[in-house]
């Protein structure tokens, strides 16, 4: 039970704008061991993670350990400042390189991300004012994500599609963007987002041949 002050005397309100944050017990960041001890089931709730807020700052120091007894780990993302990003550019997640994530996903993981909500997700972050650009990129990653999983992609494969992989070029998911906005009257974002699926689709099906 945490107790938060009450804000009201000084400011004449009773709520105010701001973040809480817990304290995890861990044994050191991820990039002090190397990944090849993580459980696969670990690596791929982070990768899901990364990829329906759209993270661009996962990088080896933003993924704590801490192991258990019986000498099993487990994972503790940390460090999300930037995520829900206004646009694709710049991503880039550290798991992607880690041999766990071209694992299959297990049915545990598989039935979490068919349940997935995209348009529940999307209404959450537009009553607590998440600006609408940052939920479309949400969109984007997230469909991006169950699509990719529906038609057995791994993580690997779909994180990549998401990723730069050089600094200045475009990660696929830019260009299938760029791609529907051209078949896009201006302001249409119902027709966007529809000739997006679109283009996802035959690029994901192209990526599974």
């Amino acid at each position: 039970m945490v107790t938060l002050p009450d804000f009201s005397a000084a400011n004449g309100t009773t709520t105010k704008t701001g973040s809480l944050q817990s304290f995890v017990e861990n044994d050191g960041a991820s990039w002090d061991i190397g990944p090849g001890v993580f459980p696969v089931h670990e690596v791929h709730k982070i990768g899901i993670l990364d990829m329906r807020i759209f993270n661009n700052d996962r990088h080896g120091g933003n993924i704590l350990y801490k192991k258990n007894e019986g000498g099993q780990y487990s994972l503790i993302p940390i460090d999300h400042g930037l995520s829900l990003s206004p646009t694709l550019e710049r991503s880039w997640f550290e798991w992607i390189s880690w041999p766990q994530a071209k694992q299959p996903f297990d049915e545990e993981t598989m039935k979490y991300i068919t349940q997935m909500d995209v348009d529940e997700d999307a209404k959450i972050l537009q009553r607590i004012g998440v600006r609408p650009e940052c939920i479309r990129t949400m969109r984007l990653s997230s469909t991006l994500l169950k699509k990719g999983a529906a038609a057995g992609l791994t993580l690997f494969q779909i994180g990549s599609m998401a990723s730069r992989t050089e600094l200045e070029m475009p990660s696929p998911l830019e260009n299938m963007y760029a791609r529907a906005k051209e078949e896009t009257q201006e302001g249409d974002e119902e027709r966007l987002l529809e000739n997006l699926w679109r283009i996802m689709d035959e690029e994901i099906a192209m990526l599974g041949m």
